[in-house]
């Protein structure tokens, strides 16, 4: 009697099925999302190859492996007004799929935002403590961030001579101010300055708010007088 061993024949497994329905859509000047259809219930992940060059070139593409039965994927931190190239392979033990599928898409043009000046308002004379207010509607694009107001003053024109009072105002619609060291005309402007694109934009200035400050000598003296007596008081007025 001949005994032996089993052979025990290797069992051959087709790769899995190639994805189908790649579909690229712009995001912004940044991203490009893809979507795509899962032909497969046994691929191991996805291998997705992007390019500029329509040819994927050794060198002049990138790769990403993505996770069993994903079926969208966004592409970002890329350069705006670019086509971007693609291809998609389904990948398992047995190996990647024996087909792909391509698709192209190109992100946006960046423009930039919209600098409109912003609103700026305030009584035209005052005989104590006034307030100014403005409005600014902070463009909505993508990238865009709100870094600050920045408010000046003029004592000598509405046309010349302004400086920098305050710049903290990112969150801010008004600002408070004290009685002024003496009578006299002071002219207001402001401007809004956003991030964009690693760069500081700013919008023109506001039109010129003009205040009429008419107090007396008399009454600036008793508001420092009780300004030196109270602390409080004097918080109030700063």
């Amino acid at each position: 009697m001949v005994t032996g061993q089993a052979r025990t024949e290797d069992t051959v497994t087709d790769p899995p099925a190639a994805p189908s329905g790649l579909n690229v859509t712009a995001l912004s000047g940044t991203a490009l999302r893809l979507d795509w259809v899962d032909e497969s219930d046994d691929e191991d992940s996805f291998l997705l190859l992007a390019s500029v060059n329509p040819l994927f070139q050794r060198g002049f593409y990138s790769t990403f492996e993505l996770a069993p039965n994903q079926i969208s994927f966004t592409h970002e931190n890329l350069t705006p007004k670019t086509t971007y190239y693609y291809r998609l392979f389904a990948r398992s033990d047995a190996g990647g799929s024996s087909a792909f599928v391509s698709a192209q898409g190109s992100t946006n043009d960046v423009q930039d935002p919209p600098v409109a000046a912003p609103d700026l308002s305030g009584p035209s004379s005052a005989d104590g403590p006034f307030q100014l207010q403005w409005t600014y509607d902070w463009p909505s694009q993508e990238g865009v961030f709100i870094d600050r107001m920045v408010l000046e003053q003029s004592t000598t024109s509405a046309t010349g001579g302004f400086s920098q009072i305050d710049h903290e105002l990112r969150n801010l619609a008004t600002h408070q101010f004290a009685l002024q060291t003496g009578a006299g005309t002071f002219h207001y402007r402001i401007k809004a300055v956003m991030a964009f694109e690693g760069e500081l934009i700013s919008t023109p200035y506001s039109d010129v708010v003009s205040v009429n400050v008419t107090v007396s000598p008399k009454k600036i003296r008793i508001i420092n007088d009780l300004y030196d007596q109270t602390d409080n008081l004097g918080n109030h007025w700063n």
